[in-house]
Formats: structure tokens, C-alpha cells, sequence
């Protein structure tokens, strides 16, 4: 049979495996953790003409129940290019089979790889090393040192480029760069929102957001009301307003004209300024500086 909304009836069935794994399972767990309180029955088809049919109320039951005590997964065997007759003598599978390779004795459904809710204004460091992307409605502000220019991307969603040409992926390079003890706690505990208020009064808010002990780029959130003065320390700014319709850019001694930023525009200001003030005009803005530390 073909894989889901195919017609690949003919395709080589480990492509059509590799195909169900990434499309078909996943699709399916979704669709049955939203019925699974809903489904009055359930109908098991695993054995070729035995069907099972179990009330929803019986399955439920079942997921209680084993919520509460150990138990085991009915385990999985197949044959394989490798292995030996090991699995034969020890689980008493079919002595007349040339060999079994694989057990599946419970697949854990993980992934090396977790998602992080984001919310409106949230600050992820992504230091070398680490796995990451984007998700679907999120728009990111990406500040980045890229004194290497390139990303190296393990997978792409099967997209092509604009060029309709499957995009380049570079698993072996990834592989060597991935820093296999950043794990979920690690994240959480090193990566998420670790911003710190260095300054507050009235009208005024100075966070330090990151990017990271690893990076040579520091990066600091202005939330103004009122306007407020900003010491350079000899070193370019490279800003981004993130909430408001705009806000000023004014000089300390009228050396530059006053320089309107709007929404989710970039501006820089050399280091030779020396100081500035980010005046808002009857509103609340945020503004993200990044500079060289």
C-alpha cells in the first residue's frame, strides 16, 4: 500500500518505512491523543483477520491501570543483514528463520533534540554546539556572531530552495559539532531567559540578556517609558526596536540631527558617538543593543 495521501505504490518499502516514521507516526499520535478521551471503541487490526474491539471506557481503564505498576511492551523481532541465532535460543523464536538482528523491547518515543515554549519578548542563547530552530509563529530576532558565516543544517523539512533544488544538509560535519551534554535541564538552566535587571528606576529598565560566557557579543534590553541616556563604553551599537511604533536616537551634544527608529527596524551607532539618548514619544518601547564586549 502507499504511504499516506500517496500514490507511491511502487517506491521501495524502506523508503516508504523511513516515509511512515517521519509523516504517518506522527501524524497518528497526534490524531489519537485527541481522541483518546473522546473514542467510545477501539478496534486493534494487528492480526490479519482477528480483529479486537474494546470499549474506550475499557482503554482508559487500562491506561490507569498502568500508570500505577511495572509492566511490559509485547517486544518486536525481525531479521536483519546482521545478527545470529542468539534471539532463537534465549526468546524461543522460529528455530526455521536464517537469523534475527533486531528486538524492539519498548521504543521510548524521545527525541536528542526538545522544544522550548517561547513567549513574546524571551531570550534564547544559542552558543557553538548547539542543536537548534525556529518554530512555526514565532518571528526571532536572530543576533548572531558569525565570524564562521554557516550553519550546519541536519535536516530541512524535505524543502527545496527557490531554486527548486533540495537544499544542501550537512549531518556528518553536525554530528562533530553537537555538544552531546546539553540536554533539556542544561538548556533550561543555561539558555532560557537568563536576562538580569542591571538598572531600574522611574521610566527605565536595563536588562543584560545574553548572548552567552562563549560569545564576544553582549546583548541588553532597554524597556523606557521616559528618556534615558546610554554610555557607548567604545564600542559599536547595533539595535533593534521590538515593541513600539518608534523612538529617537539623540545626541548628547547635538553632534547628529534626532534619528527615528521604527518597529523592528535595525540601527547602528559607531563607537565613536560616545554616548546617546533613546527618547520615546508617549509609549513604552522595548529596544534590544548589542555590542562587542
Amino acid at each position: 500500500m502507499p504511504n499516506w495521501n500517496c500514490t507511491n505504490y511502487n517506491a521501495p518499502v524502506l523508503e516508504k518505512y523511513k516515509r511512515g516514521f517521519f509523516i504517518e507516526w506522527r501524524l497518528a499520535d497526534r490524531y489519537k491523543k485527541i481522541k483518546y478521551e473522546k473514542m467510545d471503541y477501539m478496534l486493534e487490526t494487528e492480526e490479519r483477520d482477528n480483529p479486537k474491539l474494546i470499549t474506550g471506557e475499557v482503554f482508559r481503564n487500562g491506561l490507569d491501570q498502568f500508570s500505577k505498576q511495572p509492566f511490559r511492551m509485547e517486544p518486536y523481532f525481525d531479521p536483519g543483514v546482521w545478527g545470529g541465532h542468539w534471539m532463537q535460543t534465549n526468546f524461543g523464536l522460529d528455530p526455521d528463520k536464517e537469523n534475527f538482528a533486531w528486538s524492539f523491547d519498548r521504543v521510548p518515543e524521545e527525541n536528542y533534540v526538545n522544544k522550548v515554549p517561547v513567549n513574546k519578548h524571551d531570550h534564547i542563547l544559542i552558543p557553538a554546539g548547539t542543536i537548534h530552530c525556529s518554530g512555526k509563529n514565532t518571528m526571532v530576532l536572530e543576533i548572531s556572531a558569525t565570524p564562521y558565516i554557516f550553519t550546519f543544517k541536519l535536516w530541512d523539512w524535505g524543502r527545496v530552495g527557490l531554486d527548486g533544488i533540495p537544499r544542501p544538509i550537512h549531518v556528518e560535519h553536525g554530528l562533530k559539532n553537537i555538544q552531546w551534554n546539553r540536554d533539556t535541564d542544561w538548556i533550561y538552566e543555561n539558555l532560557v531567559n537568563q536576562q538580569e535587571t542591571v538598572k531600574q528606576g522611574e521610566g527605565y529598565e536595563v536588562e543584560r540578556t545574553g548572548l552567552h560566557n562563549r560569545e564576544f557579543i553582549d546583548t541588553f534590553r532597554y524597556t523606557l517609558t521616559e528618556a534615558y541616556t546610554v554610555e557607548m563604553k567604545d564600542t559599536v551599537h547595533v539595535m533593534n526596536l521590538v515593541d513600539g511604533s518608534h523612538v529617537l536616537i539623540k545626541s548628547t551634544d547635538d553632534s547628529f540631527e534626532p534619528f527615528e527608529i521604527h518597529y523592528a527596524e535595525t540601527a547602528i551607532v559607531p563607537a565613536k558617538v560616545g554616548s546617546y539618548v533613546v527618547e520615546p514619544e508617549n509609549e513604552k518601547i522595548k529596544l534590544i543593543v548589542a555590542s562587542v564586549r
